[in-house]
């Protein structure tokens, strides 16, 4: 999904047989939107399982999902009260909003990272938590930021920075920052074609073990 204000692009290389990376958007009204983003890291029946179990959850239409800590929440309540599944999934949720505030929870996933050109400056926007479904007591914090015109977010799952060439050498994420740097006049769907390409440039054909996520959005 798009917003006015906020584009968003995004890939998904699938590395393994476990399939369990899920991102998803859905609209808040006609000025926000819901980027989120799990790894479940089960074998393929059970990483279904949840992943249809978030998606159910995640586009609910219902308004008292406005929050990322509350519908980490009842993503968390879902997976642990499951008759289908005992498993849990690490998780990130964040809202922009046109106004650029920026709202996001996390549930033991990677945090997203903002890239802000006016101060050539990366956030991490990590806001802690268990994985979902792991315990049915847990709270989630949300936490806000606001996002300048420019600033460029990411959020990513394992696979992609923790990629190995033949020589050993582990992509990472200072790769990530260098095109973010280089490219912030660009537009998210033009960033990704970057990432994607320097990422299997740097792969160079090598068998990886992790599926790769990822989302980028733009705030302009």
């Amino acid at each position: 999904h798009q917003t006015a204000r906020c584009r968003v692009s995004s890939f998904y290389i699938n590395n393994s047989t476990y399939g369990g990376d899920y991102f998803d958007s859905m609209l808040l009204g006609e000025d926000r939107i819901v980027l989120f983003m799990s790894d479940s890291s089960y074998s393929g029946v059970d990483s279904a399982v949840i992943s249809l179990e978030l998606y159910t959850v995640l586009h609910t239409p219902s308004k008292i999902f406005d929050a990322p800590d509350r519908i980490l929440g009842t993503m968390n309540w879902v997976l642990s009260t499951s008759r289908f599944s005992s498993k849990h999934a690490t998780a990130y949720c964040a809202i922009v909003s046109s106004n650029g505030d920026m709202s996001y929870s996390g549930a033991a996933f990677n945090p997203m990272m903002v890239y802000s050109p006016a101060g050539d400056t990366f956030t991490s926007c990590d806001a802690g938590g268990v994985p979902v479904g792991a315990d049915r007591a847990s709270k989630y914090a949300a936490k806000t930021i606001r996002l300048v015109p420019g600033s460029i977010g990411i959020c990513y799952s394992d696979g992609l920075v923790s990629a190995m060439n033949d020589r050993g050498d582990v992509y990472g994420f200072t790769r990530v920052k260098e095109i973010l740097r280089s490219g912030k006049g660009k537009s998210p769907s033009d960033l990704t074609r970057l990432l994607f390409d320097d990422y299997n440039s740097f792969i160079d054909g090598r068998k990886q073990i992790n599926d790769v996520s990822v989302i980028i959005f733009k705030h302009q």
